[in-house]
């Protein structure tokens, strides 16, 4: 399981100066440029049992409990993040249970064709919870649905739709120069 693996915004054509440094890209994507360093705070608390089991967050299937980290992607492509989450499900979810931490090795990532940050490859470690140990390698491009502008943004902006009682989605997106 990956928790990050972690709207239509923007979708610009994107010539590549000199000044810039392009990395890998994939169909109607936008290159990412040499402007700085992206920095994402998360912080999710679900305690709407019939909501949560329901929905997924960056690509994964939500339980009661939460999700709280941040996340750096840097000018050359690489980037790391760190994730504590807490899961108050049942393995048959088929997801990891109990208090959980994640540390993520990010070796690709881009702006995707919608204006949110997709990585492209890395690894993800597991400890503690029912996944403790695993090491899970994506090469796959997987969209964080964490939009590419700096902002703080809500669970609103992020589902699209105001969560029920119980539910707080909070995303802080910073950029900062090179």
């Amino acid at each position: 399981m990956a928790f990050l693996a972690l709207g239509s915004l923007l979708s610009l054509p994107f010539s590549n100066p000199s000044a810039f440094l392009n990395r890998e890209s994939s169909v109607g994507s936008i290159a990412v440029t040499a402007t700085g360093t992206w920095q994402v705070a998360i912080s999710v608390n679900c305690n709407n049992r019939d909501w949560c089991t329901g929905e997924t967050f960056l690509g994964q299937p939500m339980a009661t409990g939460g999700l709280w980290g941040a996340l750096r992607l840097n000018t050359d492509g690489t980037g790391r993040a760190e994730f504590t989450a807490c899961s108050h499900a049942s393995e048959a979810y088929g997801f990891a249970t109990g208090a959980t931490h994640v540390s993520v090795v990010i070796s690709g990532w881009i702006i995707g064709p919608s204006g949110t940050f997709m990585e492209t490859k890395g690894t993800e470690t597991y400890r503690g919870g029912t996944n403790r140990g695993t090491v899970v390698t994506f090469t796959t491009p997987v969209d964080t649905g964490i939009p590419a502008i700096p902002g703080h943004y809500t669970a609103l902006d992020i589902i699209g739709y105001p969560p029920p009682h119980g539910v707080a989605i909070q995303v802080q997106v910073s950029l900062i120069p090179a």
